[in-house]
This record gives structure tokens, C-alpha cells and sequence, in this order.
């Protein structure tokens, strides 16, 4: 099981001298600790909801139905959710164990991206037998994987990191549509005979948002994706409950091993600008959600002066033991402050900076507080700012258009959304950032478009799939 080879890494990591030898061996040393850290704090999250929803009412696996409106055989169940991102997050708030000892705080909004809604999930009825899994992304070809009596084995391939439908999968488990037993695969095809009466599924899950980049897309995917479950079964209080909601997707993700936070859903499950605080708690983490007031004039200006900008270069996963959840739970657990927990406490003074300078529309005072808060996610974990193409271009190459714009006065300063590492950039526009020039263009579009040609001693183009 994962819980004894988790104790086999530990017990080598205590017999054998040479794992501390080897390169970052401290890290590696370290590493299984931080895994079992992992697997308790799922066992936690699981009786922390049970706890949390035990007056509810309890559906029992494969007794729900279809629900059709007005009767209507054709009934499409769908959900719009918006993508999530972050201009703050003080005590790394979206660290389970951090927020729940400490408490945490966080400014983030919900987006729509190029004016439209960035997921959409529908849930219909097919053909009699057949369960239809469809993925349609941003970039490639969808996909689509029927299963039937002669597959449905596969529906219990969840836990493969690679499968696209995954959160498909699990998600018809984990409503309780159908029974998860992995012994009696079959019994699932009767429960969505059940379910539809007499009728198969399908589920189509439509994402524009980039991935690996800081917008918590996978935890908007499996908002969108819960919601819509629940409310074509019929479990009306938790599409009613958006705290509920959010808990039930961060468990859902976290079961997955995607290792989402609290603000990751929250983001997307509570619309607007707004600012939540975490407190601390010995059951499920809840956040007090305050939106900002911005009247339209402010959300204009906000449009106009802060740019998000997808790289095209992924993040590194959260859990690798060099970044990401990994580092600032050393650095949080530690009390070290060599290892950052200093700026752990720092950065609810850089939240609060950012939360007053959106408020007052101060962009200066907002790009300059963008730049320190990255200074401290670096001494948190240090590598927010690596990227697998600094060692051939001889610098930080995450770094590179915060320096460069700034240097030309097109910006006053800028970070990366999340938990940084790459992924989607965030600038606040200087006047002649945002300057209109006679080819119809703000003069920072231009310069984007010949950062994407930008070439290190390797040939490799780091910024070539940069998009706006």
C-alpha cells in the first residue's frame, strides 16, 4: 500500500547515510517525511468533511435519478464556471496544514478569459449502455472515451496522473451516481441504467484555460464538474451551499492527488474581486469571503491597467520536493527562518499592501508590492523563479519580462499568479505600457509579440507559445 512504502522511504531514509551525500541530499532526506505529511493530511481532510456534513442528507450510491426538466428527455444539465487567479496569498493559504494551524489570507478573483466563460460542463442522457466521456481543451483535439460491458473496467483507472478523464471518472464515484467498487465494475452499468432509466450518460467538459499555470484550471474543472453532477442527480444543497461545494471539490481533487488548496476553489466558486481570510481550525478550513467593492469605473480601470500574460511555460508540479507545496511546508514546519519562514510572516504584510493598492487603484504602489511579493516566494521556496531553460540562457528566465518591461518603463511590476514557477504572468501598465501606437496596438502587446521570437544559446524559444 501507499502507506508502507511511504514507511519503507522513511526507514532508508534514516538507514542510509547516502542519501544526505547526494546532491540537495537534505531535500532528499527530507522527502518521505513530507509524503507521509501528504497522506495524513488527506486522512485529515476526509474526517474533517465527514464531520462537516454529517446532518446533511445522505445519498446512498446508485439510488439517485436523471433529473429531466419539464420532463423533457433531452435535458441538458450544464454549468459555466469561471478559471481563478491570485494576487496574493499570505501563509501560502492554499497549504492545508499551514491555514489550519496559522489561519491565512488571500485576494484572488474569477474570470472570464478573452470574454468568455473559461469552462463548461453538460451532462445529458445517451445511448442505452453506454457511458460517453468527453474532453474538449484549449489546444488539441477533443477526446472521448466510450465505455461499455466490455470496458467499464476502465472507469477505475482514475488514479493514473496521464488520464485525461479522470476527473470524469471519479466525478460519476464521487457524486455517488454509481458505486465505486472496483470488484464489480458491471454494477455501474446498472446504476446508470438506473439513473437515466433506461437510458446511458453523457458528460462533456469544455476548458479554454491554460494548465499547470497558476489559474487553479484543475480546480475550476472540478468545481464546474461537481456542480453539474449534483445538479443532474437531483443533490440540490450542495449546489445551493457554494462553502459546501468548494469543500466537497478540494476533497475531490486532493483524493486525485492534485494537492489543491482552499483558495483554489474558492476562487472560482465565489465570484468577483474579493478578499477571504482562513482561520485557524481543527475541522474543515472555511473561508470569511469579503468582496471588494469596485464600482465599474474601477473594474474598467483595472482592465485597462493589469495585463495577465500565459508564458507558455508550465509550471513544475507542487509536489516536487525542490518547489512548490513541498518547500513551503519545510519552511513552515521548520520555524527556520533561513528556510523562509520569515518570509512566510512577511507576506501578510505584502497581502494587505496589494488588498489597499487595488482598493485605491494605486498601479505603481500595486506592481511595486507584485515585485517584493515575489522576492518572498523565493526565499520560500526557491524555485518560483526556476525554469528548466535557465541553465542555457545563463539567467532566470521566469524573471526576464518583469526586468526587461520594467527596464523600459512599460510596467511597474509583476509576479506570477499561484504558487509561481511559471505559468500566467501578472503586470500593472505603466502610461506607456498601455500607450496606443498607429498600428492600433498598446505599445506592451507589441513588445510580448517580439518576446515570443526571443532565442537562448540553445535554440530554444522559451516565450514561443506566450499568449495574452
Amino acid at each position: 500500500t501507499k502507506i508502507d512504502s511511504t514507511r519503507a522511504a522513511i526507514k532508508e531514509a534514516f538507514e542510509d547515510n547516502s542519501l544526505v551525500e547526494k546532491e540537495e541530499g537534505y531535500l532528499a532526506f527530507m522527502n518521505p517525511f513530507l509524503k507521509a505529511a501528504n497522506e495524513k493530511e488527506l486522512d485529515d481532510f476526509r474526517l474533517a468533511i465527514a464531520k462537516m456534513t454529517k446532518d446533511l442528507p445522505q445519498a446512498e450510491a446508485g439510488t439517485l435519478a436523471f433529473q429531466l426538466m419539464d420532463g423533457n428527455e433531452d435535458t441538458v444539465h450544464q454549468t459555466d464556471g469561471p478559471m481563478r487567479f491570485g494576487f496574493s496569498s499570505a501563509n501560502a493559504s492554499d497549504n492545508w496544514t499551514n491555514v489550519k494551524l496559522m489561519g491565512g489570507k488571500v485576494l484572488n478573483a474569477a474570470i472570464d478569459i478573452d470574454g468568455r466563460t473559461p469552462i463548461k460542463v453538460e451532462v445529458v442522457q445517451a445511448e442505452k449502455g453506454k457511458i460517453v466521456l468527453e474532453v474538449i481543451g484549449g489546444l488539441g483535439d477533443p477526446k472521448q472515451l466510450i465505455l461499455d460491458e466490455n470496458n467499464i473496467d476502465e472507469l477505475f483507472t482514475y488514479d493514473k496522473s496521464d488520464d485525461v478523464f479522470r476527473m470524469l471518472k471519479y466525478g460519476l464515484i464521487y457524486s455517488k451516481i454509481v458505486h465505486g467498487d472496483k470488484n464489480n465494475p458491471q454494477q455501474v452499468l446498472k446504476d446508470i441504467d438506473h439513473f437515466t432509466g433506461g437510458q446511458g450518460l453523457h458528460i462533456r467538459v469544455t476548458s479554454i484555460g491554460p494548465s499547470r499555470s497558476g489559474f487553479a484550471s484543475s480546480s475550476s474543472v472540478a468545481a464546474a464538474l461537481l456542480e453539474d453532477l449534483y445538479k443532474a442527480s437531483g443533490q440540490d444543497e450542495i449546489v445551493k451551499n457554494k462553502t459546501l461545494l468548494g469543500s466537497l471539490a478540494l476533497l475531490f481533487e486532493n483524493e486525485l492527488g492534485l494537492k489543491s488548496g482552499r483558495q483554489d476553489v474558492d476562487g472560482p466558486v465565489f465570484p468577483g474581486v474579493k478578499e477571504i481570510d482562513y482561520l485557524p481550525t481543527d475541522g474543515f478550513v472555511v473561508g470569511d469571503v469579503r468582496q471588494l467593492s469596485l464600482d465599474e469605473n474601477q473594474i474598467h480601470n483595472l482592465n485597462e491597467r493589469f495585463l495577465l500574460i500565459d508564458t507558455g511555460i508550465q509550471r513544475t508540479h507542487a509536489t516536487d520536493i525542490r518547489r512548490g507545496l513541498n518547500m513551503r511546508a519545510l519552511s513552515f514546519l521548520s520555524r527556520n527562518t533561513k528556510l523562509g519562514f520569515r518570509a512566510i510572516l512577511q507576506s501578510y504584510g505584502a497581502h494587505q499592501r496589494i488588498v489597499n493598492a487595488v482598493e485605491k487603484q494605486n498601479w505603481a504602489a500595486l506592481g511595486h508590492e507584485f515585485n517584493e511579493y515575489m522576492n518572498l516566494r523565493e526565499q520560500i521556496d526557491p524555485g518560483a523563479t526556476w525554469s528548466k531553460f535557465d541553465e542555457a540562457a545563463g539567467q532566470k528566465i521566469l524573471r526576464k519580462p518583469f526586468e526587461d518591461f520594467m527596464k523600459e518603463g512599460l510596467i511597474y511590476g509583476g509576479m506570477y499568479t499561484g504558487a509561481m514557477g511559471g505559468g500566467v504572468a501578472m503586470v500593472t501598465l505603466t502610461d506607456k505600457g498601455k500607450e496606443v501606437l498607429e498600428n492600433g496596438e498598446n505599445r506592451i502587446t507589441q513588445v510580448l509579440e517580439e518576446l515570443k521570437g526571443y532565442m537562448i544559446p540553445s535554440g530554444e524559444r522559451p516565450f514561443e507559445n506566450l499568449r495574452i
